[in-house]
């Protein structure tokens, strides 16, 4: 049989086959298959080669696989596009006749892959006495790694290193130095001969490009040398053949030229690198091995051409740089991807990422690499099995060019944002520092490994989980270079320290050391050590290096202090989405992601979208991949084997079995968030409960309204019920459908002309602005799963009671209750009617009787669900009290003393003693209330209520005199008193959600109440509500209070209101008051994540009764209500203003010392926030945190820990801030909007608000981003590194986030507590001064500045004689070159009377609007600059006039300009910048810090040299200034000055000058 072989997979097991039978005869290989022909020499087997046609028709059993058509069956076989490969011959008559589908294909693959994996096992069972004595070829950190690797191995006898360093020498007694050089290859083959060495292990690079591997493999040695042949190398020795390589076989890179002439290079520059071209930035690169330093990161054009010639004519890399790579430059996170591959298919190791530049922050020059990690975080799952695919194509393409790949392939990858993993390079061995960090975290035998990479059984070893790494551990690798590296260094230093010994947990590679004569460890290259820490996470293995750094020690050691940096930082929500339809929801998300100026840009990515829907090209899947989105097909159905015919059958898959298989593919992808986007199947319970609280769908309708429907189905809905609004609904998918928690809701009107599909077209292009914010409250840790990251909200509605509701039924009855009206039931006061308020009233003497001065109050009030808990635990004997107290309290507030009560009582079968308990109940509120119980209803309905529950109604009855009713609207006005009277508890209101939040907490009622752990649960909720009769009743009759209101459902925010007329409004001042939250509504806002304003609204957070008295009587009603009245606390909440002309102070904002009376939240709620933004616990964290905070302010709050021995200040932000941005600058922008039209000044000036407002958001968002703030702090620090009198904190950005900043703890005396700088022996003239400077320093000579210098942010100690202590970075702004040049300009042109250069600096620095006519402006400006001149020439200015002399220069300016300054008035043409605003603001809050240190602080005195460096930028020094100065003072012309310049001292001619 003839057979004809093409790329086999197996190729040790197509020998053993081959060897076996009848199938030896009439072998015929296809093309060059140089690996095949060696093997079948050696098997004894005969072939012939055939030419890369095939022949028309042959007999030969084989099948033609289509790889891009196929799902990959196992990692064990990876084929070559259109490859040949072995299979039964009876399917030959199939694949002839091209009837073969790729079903069965798939098959007949699985068939050839049983076959050959049987035969591997076999041959593994049967192999000789497995590589005992080792060779490593190398000297570096990589070699020892490799070295101590291979000892982990208890059978190996011995591992040479040649030449290898002290580290090697030293590892162990069975490790062993030779002195042969990488380079003399002869000498190492001589010497694995001579000592029988079973595997060769090359380490570094040029040994293989010269042919080591050939040289072992010779027939006449035959060594496994583990690395690829002098031909495969040439991937890292030639970067222009791995380019072409690239591009032949369309694996993604860069575009690029090579070259080896300069003006062919240079054309190429100068033609792409155009303003209209694709290329703005490329790299250029030696095509040769220059030590991994042979790439430059030009930055310009003129740069790139200066590269190309200092390595094309001036030999910068010598040999290497004979040929060049000029390439596209590409932006995103560089990864290492290391493969073991054995000719025909590789296996990549985890991501590593390496630090090439030499210092931190990525600065200084290209070095062989100064540390690295893995698996690095940066890399998404499926970004890595796409750069694993990369590397198994590659291998296969190189086998098809007949240059069989086996060692370790390297792939240098960028992930850029928008093309996903691109190739930068390929090497050809493991990576240094790389092997140092991914060696360690191999599970699995290196020997096997290597061996199997030689003998072409990879695939077969994996199969048989042979290639195992660690999971859940990371390594991270730290350099320690020689002094001068990566220049000149000094070898020969002793090294002292730790830099022996394996703990498990570290490990001191050594890179560049040897060994003295009396056993000391000296330094023999650049790169000395290489230490490695392992631990479960990344941030405990970098911690393990250093602490490992810190015991090495030579003189001039240096190493970067920020490995893994990138690693470190957040890393981008992963996103995967599901969809069934277009997807046009999904377009908003991607542009948000994926634009620079997106919402999402580096907060969130999407890693895949998966559909039940076949791609095209125009539903989701097409737009995924037109986004460069990973796109996935998941067919409903699946084939099956029936097992009686033999055949491939067609199944639905199960919705358990489909929903399994989607878990599967997210959870690969590591998927953070799933979004559901036109998705239309219902999601398994299978599904939902493994992304709990981490799926999101949306709802075309407000949810829960019209929960179900799809599509126009609920459009149809909303309009059949006449909705006024609709929209979208963002919500959390749960079992029950649409039922889940609401993420986002955005409202559209119903227009009176939508149908169904207008309403959609407005409703739809919202569901897509309601995911991005729905993923950026995920992001931020408001929504999404409970416990540590976020807490899900529940409302009162949510809870199914709907306050707004309830008050639109008052409004819709009002009409049928006036319907009914009588005589003696149309009582009013202060012209509004009562209905609505707390009681009804009844006037007698209308109605016929003859009390004429007594009105009848009555009230009516239920208990509500708390009846459920009494129900739950079997007590009854309170709830009656809570029935009483909520109608007796709504009558006392009208002024009524409650006279009679009665009660209905209703249940499905009577119980005796539980109706009687209830009761008794009822007669407790009575007697408490002053009233009788004198009758009631007891309703037995069977069918009703279920067993246990019964209802409760209550009816009181009151009477008050005529001049005692209340309120006494009339008299109620601003600046009455609001007096507030504690309460029991939760009362009887908001327990619908209390319940809610019971069920959510987990706690039985028999469990100890969080809040009060003396009591049960369902007792400490039962606390019955207070009657306030017998307190209040008395004051109310003596005409001390003018209004009255009980604090029931609705909060204080609803029912206050109810009792003050129009144009007034209530101002509470929580902390002048001392009004704290009860620890039960504390509780309960922590369970259910209240907003303020939801508590506010829901329950009485304590204040239970609140009293309007006149501010003249507070005193004495409070002291009435203390000492006669028996109650414990009187809170005086605040008092009444009037609307219209309320005021910031009146509303209790004020800018003096408000920063420091704003009250902190719990220390525990900012443990929670530590653990959730750091992910670590507090313990973990710091050796000890103090949970009272050491400083609160409207941002946040400041918390003291230690570590180690040191202190750390910990700002922890409020939560919900970016919120109240959000919502409160909406409105603010409308305000600046509308001033910018009311703003222009008669003299032209004009604010440009919008501007101001832009920017002012800009720094709001960043002071609250307290990343952005640590950055601004490091730049701050940075500025005023050689100001001995400026503090700046360390930053610790290991334990930053957006929400946290961590900060070295620097205590200080606060700048304006004048006291304690006395006290302190600081000089107060001299801080005056440094404070003044600093920001001058900041604002003149960096640019960089501080927008909010207030007392807060500023501090100072006895360091250095009074030396300034900056703390908070939050708020900064810059000053761009081209302002800065425009204020030295300017004040040139002042000085110089010069009006056009005045104008045009004006213009530059944005004061003056570009365009307006200047005809007029010069006019004035020419008069100004007159008396600017006049003022220095007599040294006396305007400011020191008289005021007649003021006045009467005013008048002369109008004689003379009052054209011009109409004109100016009526063209606006002037603006004052954002930026100068705050330069302003800076300047008047120094200005007032200065004066209260020093009563003689003159801030324009202390500005003279710092304006003076301005204007020597323009001029180059002071001395120029002073030539300038003496020349127009002597009448000299410019010219003339440019003479005496130029003629060396030359004495000019002066102009006639009057004197």
């Amino acid at each position: 049989m003839e057979i004809l072989v093409l790329g086999v997979a197996h190729l040790p097991g197509l020998v053993s086959v081959l060897r076996e039978g009848p199938l030896s005869n009439g072998i015929r290989l296809l093309g060059s298959q140089l690996k095949l022909e060696h093997e079948l020499k050696r098997a004894g087997i005969s072939f012939t080669t055939a030419s890369r046609e095939l022949p028309p028709l042959l007999k030969p059993t084989l099948v033609v696989t289509e790889l891009a058509s196929l799902l990959e069956f196992d990692r064990s076989i990876l084929l070559a596009e259109n490859a040949l490969v072995v299979v039964d011959e009876k399917d030959y008559p199939l694949l002839v006749q091209r009837q073969v589908s790729a079903v069965q294909r798939l098959h007949l693959r699985s068939q050839l892959h049983r076959l050959f994996h049987q035969i591997d096992l076999q041959r593994a069972a049967e192999a000789a006495v497995p590589a005992t004595r080792v060779l490593v070829v190398g000297a570096g950190g990589r070699e020892h790694a490799i070295a101590h690797k291979l000892l982990q191995r208890a059978d190996i006898e011995k591992v040479f290193v040649a030449p290898g360093n002290g580290g090697t020498a030293t590892e162990s007694q069975r490790c062993e130095n030779v002195p042969i050089a990488v380079s003399d290859i002869t000498a190492l083959v001589n010497f694995a001969l001579a000592e029988k060495i079973h595997l060769v292990i090359v380490g570094p690079e040029q040994p293989l490009v010269d042919g080591i591997v050939d040289a072992f493999h010779a027939l006449n040695v035959n060594i496994p040398c583990f690395g690829p042949t002098q031909q495969a190398s040439i991937l890292e020795a030639s970067k222009a053949w791995s380019k072409d390589f690239m591009q032949r076989h369309q694996l993604p890179t860069a575009a690029f030229g090579r070259f080896r002439d300069f003006s062919a290079a240079k054309n190429f520059i100068e033609t792409t690198m155009t303003p209209e071209g694709s290329i703005k930035r490329v790299v250029v690169k030696a095509s040769g091995i220059a030590a991994g330093k042979g790439v430059l990161l030009p930055t310009s054009k003129e740069e790139a051409l200066t590269n190309a010639r200092q390595i094309l004519e001036d030999g910068l890399f010598g040999e290497a740089g004979q040929e060049i790579v000029i390439e596209e430059y590409l932006e995103g996170d560089e990864v290492s991807i290391l493969a073991f591959a054995d000719g025909v298919t590789a296996y990549a190791m985890p991501p590593a990422q390496d630090h090439k530049r030499v210092f931190d922050d990525d600065q200084g020059p290209n070095t062989g690499g100064m540390g690295a990690y893995a698996p690095s975080p940066v890399i998404s799952p499926l970004q890595f099995e796409e750069c694993s695919h990369i590397l198994k194509k590659t291998v296969a393409a190189m086998a098809i060019e007949g240059r069989p790949y086996h060692g370790v392939l390297y792939g240098g990858f960028i992930l850029t944002p928008d093309r996903g993993p691109m190739l930068l390079e390929f090497n050809c061995r493991f990576g240094d520092p790389e092997t140092q960090v991914l060696l360690p975290l191999l599970e699995s035998d290196l020997c096997e490994i290597a061996l199997a990479c030689v003998e072409g059984r990879l695939g077969s070893l994996v199969a048989n989980n042979g290639v195992r790494f660690k999971e859940n551990s990371s390594a991270c690798t730290v350099v320690i270079a020689a002094p001068g590296y990566p220049d000149v260094y000094p070898k020969g230093l002793v090294v002292e320290g730790a830099v022996g010994g394996d703990n498990n947990v570290s490990k001191v590679y050594h890179a560049g050391t040897a060994t003295s004569a009396d056993g000391q460890v000296l330094t023999s290259g650049g790169r000395v050590f290489a230490v490695t820490g392992v631990a479960p996470t990344l941030e405990q293995a970098v911690t393990t290096a250093y602490q490992r750094v810190a015991s090495v020690h030579f003189p001039g050691m240096h190493y970067r202090r920020d490995i893994a940096h990138r690693g470190l930082r957040r890393r981008p929500l992963r996103i995967g989405v599901l969809g069934s339809t277009r997807g046009s929801s999904l377009q908003p998300v991607i542009e948000a992601i994926q634009s620079a100026d997106g919402a999402l840009f580096g907060v969130a990515k999407i890693e895949c979208v998966l559909s039940n829907v076949p791609e095209s090209t125009d539903n989701i899947l097409g737009r995924a991949r037109k986004h460069h989105i990973p796109a996935i097909y998941v067919p409903m159905t699946t084939m099956e084997e029936d097992t009686a015919t033999h055949t491939l059958i067609e199944k639905k898959k199960t919705r358990k079995e489909y929903d399994t298989e989607l878990v599967a593919f997210l959870q690969k992808a590591e998927v953070d968030l799933v979004l559901c986007i036109g998705y239309m199947r219902i999601l398994s319970p299978t599904f939902v409960q493994a992304f709990p609280l981490r799926c999101l769908n949306v709802h075309p309708s407000l949810l829960p309204d019209f929960a179900g429907g799809m599509d126009l189905d609920v459009h149809r809905a909303v309009l059949a019920a006449h909705k006024e609004e609709s929209g979208c609904t963002v919500h959390f998918v749960t079992e029950e459908v649409d039922g889940g928690p609401i993420a986002v809701q955005i409202r559209v009107p119903v227009l009176p002309s939508d149908t169904p599909e207008t309403l959609k077209a407005r409703v739809q292009p919202q569901e897509g602005l309601a995911f991005i914010e729905a993923i950026r409250r995920f992001v931020d840790g408001n929504i999404g799963p409970a416990s540590q990251t976020m807490k899900e909200t529940i409302t009162y509605r949510q809870a199914g009671v709907d306050i707004d509701a309830g008050e639109a039924l008052v409004d819709r009855i009002k009409p049928f209750c006036r319907s009914t009206k009588r005589s003696g039931c149309d009582i009013f006061t202060a012209n509004e009617e009562m209905l609505g308020g707390f009681g009804g009233l009844f006037d007698l003497s209308k109605a016929g009787y003859p009390a004429e001065d007594t009105i009848l109050v009555s009230g009516t009030d239920g208990v509500g669900t708390k009846l459920k808990i009494a129900q739950s635990i079997g007590k009854h004997d309170t709830i009656g009290i809570d029935l009483v107290a909520m109608c007796v309290n709504d009558i006392l507030v009208c002024g009524a003393e409650p006279l009679f009560f009665l009660d209905y009582y209703a249940t499905g079968a009577l119980q005796i003693e539980e109706a009687a308990a209830v009761v008794s109940g009822i007669a407790e509120g009575c007697r408490q209330a002053g009233c009788a119980l004198i009758g009631g209803e007891t309703a037995e309905m069977a069918g009703m209520y279920r067993r246990g529950e019964y209802d409760l109604a209550g009816f009181a009855v009151g009477a008050v005199r005529r001049p005692h009713i209340l309120p006494r609207s009339r008299e109620i006005q601003a600046g009455d008193v609001l007096l507030g009277l504690t309460s029991s508890g939760v009362h009887s209101n908001g327990y619908s959600l209390v319940r809610k939040c019971v069920e959510k907490s987990g706690l039985q009622w028999t469990d100890a109440a969080p809040f009060a752990p003396a009591h049960t649960l369902g007792e400490a909720l039962l606390t019955p509500t207070r009657i306030y009769i017998k307190a209040l009743l008395s004051i109310a009759r003596r005409g001390l209070v003018k209004a009255m209101a009980h604090i029931t459902g609705g909060g204080l925010l609803d029912n206050l209101p109810r009792v003050l007329p129009d144009g007034l409004c209530a101002v509470v001042d929580v902390t002048q008051s001392r009004w704290t939250l009860p620890p039960v509504f504390a509780w309960l806002q922590e369970i259910a994540n209240l907003p303020q304003s939801e508590l506010l609204r829901t329950f009485n957070n304590g204040i239970g009764m609140v009293l309007v008295v006149s501010s003249e009587m507070a005193a004495e009603v409070t002291s009435i209500l203390t000492t006669e009245c028996g109650e414990p606390l009187v809170y005086h909440l605040g008092q009444l203003h009037s609307v219209d002309d309320a005021t910031l102070d009146q509303l209790g904002i004020t800018t003096d010392g408000g920063q420091d009376k704003v009250p902190g939240f719990s220390g525990d709620l900012a443990v929670k926030i530590i653990e959730r933004e750091l992910k670590v616990p507090i313990d973990k964290l710091f050796d000890s945190f103090d949970r009272n905070s050491i400083a609160a302010a409207s941002l946040g709050q400041v918390h003291l820990a230690t570590k180690n021995g040191q202190k750390f200040a910990v700002k922890v932000q409020r939560e919900g801030l970016k919120e109240l941005f959000d919502l409160d600058l909406k409105y603010i922008r409308f305000v600046a909007q509308l001033v910018d039209r009311l703003d222009p000044k008669a003299d032209g000036t004009q604010r440009d608000w919008v501007s101001i407002f832009d920017e002012s958001q800009r720094l709001l968002y960043e002071e609250i981003d307290y990343q952005a703030e640590a950055r601004n702090a490091i730049r701050f620090k940075n500025n005023f590194k050689d100001v001995p009198w400026v503090k700046v904190p360390d930053v610790y950005l290991n334990l930053t986030t957006s929400r946290i900043v961590t900060m070295e703890y620097v205590p200080g005396i606060k700048i304006n507590d004048i006291g304690r700088i006395e006290a302190a022996g600081i000089d107060r003239k001299v801080l005056a001064k440094r404070s003044a400077e600093s920001y001058l320093t900041q604002l003149c000579r960096h640019g960089f500045f501080h927008c909010d210098p207030h007392p807060g942010n500023i501090a100072c100690d006895r360091a250095c004689g009074g030396r300034l202590i900056y703390y908070d970075f939050g708020m900064m702004d810059e000053l761009t070159p081209a302002v800065k040049k425009g204020l030295v300009d300017l004040m040139f042109g002042v000085y110089e009377g010069d009006v056009k250069e005045v104008c045009d600096a004006l213009e530059g620095i944005g004061i003056l609007r570009s365009g307006v006519d200047r005809v007029s402006i010069e006019k004035i400006a020419r008069v100004f600059l007159q008396e600017f001149s006049k003022g220095i020439e007599s040294d006396t200015w305007v400011s020191q006039l008289s005021p007649e002399e003021q006045t009467r220069l005013r008048r002369k300016r109008r004689l003379q300009l009052g054209a011009d300054l109409f004109t100016l008035g009526s063209d606006a043409p002037f603006q004052l910048p954002p930026t100068f605003t705050f330069v302003f603001r800076a300047f008047t809050s120094l200005d007032g810090i200065g004066k209260g240190l020093d009563g003689k602080y003159d801030l324009v005195r202390l500005a003279r040299p710092y304006l003076q460096e301005l204007m020597d930028l323009r001029d180059g020094s002071a001395a120029v200034s002073l030539l300038k100065s003496w020349t127009k003072r002597m009448g000299l012309r410019p010219v003339d000055m440019q003479n005496y310049q130029r003629g060396g001292g030359r004495e000019p001619e002066r102009e006639a000058v009057e004197v």
